[in-house]
């Protein structure tokens, strides 16, 4: 091999090494700034409860003590309109509204009113299009792969997902699975049950702009209202 050649190599293989480091530095700085700012944003979330609860112990440390205590998973009814509710005014653009639960995860992320990169930064973001969640219809959420949604793909049939807002307490039980193209809209589709549409970018460890969709549809199976 010539001098060139072995030169031209070499500088090939320290622009891959750079770039790896960079990736991987970059990806560090996402999760870390990503984490900080949606910790904020729940701690928003959790003074504006304790001054609508004074009770000690919250809706969903309730929800999470009644299903350990129960031997049989929860089932789906189709009895909604004893917990479906309405809300007398939607949260502005940017607002905390509500927290979301993953029991499976042991994680905790406050609900943003809107999906745009601005909400998405602070949590997981409300498809303003969509009603609220614990009404009877379809609620879209969406998340980061990259920061509150990177171990979504950890969840499995059956898992419940609970939301909670100034309403109550809101459980999910996930009954479909599914990865579409970006550009899909079938999944933010009307419901005449209440049920949860959760929305990330996919593959979870896709390098740019992510090419699909992965979608989890859960169905409202409990809910204690406040």
């Amino acid at each position: 091999m010539s001098f060139k050649k072995k030169k031209l190599l070499s500088m090939a293989v320290r622009g891959i090494l750079f770039l790896s480091l960079f990736l991987i530095i970059f990806s560090s700085y996402k999760i870390i700034s990503g984490n900080a700012g949606v910790e904020n944003t729940l701690q928003e979330w959790e003074r504006q409860e304790g001054d609508i609860q004074e009770n000690p112990l919250s809706i969903v440390d309730k929800i999470k003590l009644q299903q350990r205590e129960k031997d049989n998973p929860l089932k789906e009814t189709t009895e909604f309109d004893q917990w479906t509710v309405d809300y007398t005014k939607r949260p502005k653009i940017g607002a905390v509204f509500g927290k979301l639960t993953i029991p499976r995860l042991d994680k905790e992320f406050p609900l943003i009113e809107g999906s745009e990169a601005d909400q998405l930064k602070k949590g997981v973001g409300h498809f303003r299009q969509s009603v609220l969640p614990g009404v009877a219809d379809n609620s879209v959420l969406a998340g980061h792969r990259d920061s509150v949604f990177r171990r979504l793909g950890e969840l499995e049939m059956g898992d419940v997902i609970i939301t909670e807002t100034e309403k109550g307490a809101f459980t999910y039980k996930i009954t479909k699975q599914q990865i579409v193209d970006k550009d899909d809209r079938t999944i933010i589709v009307p419901s005449k049950k209440p049920i949860l549409t959760v929305v990330t970018c996919y593959p979870f460890r896709y390098v740019g702009n992510a090419p699909k969709r992965y979608i989890l549809t859960a169905t409202l199976v409990a809910s204690t209202l406040n």
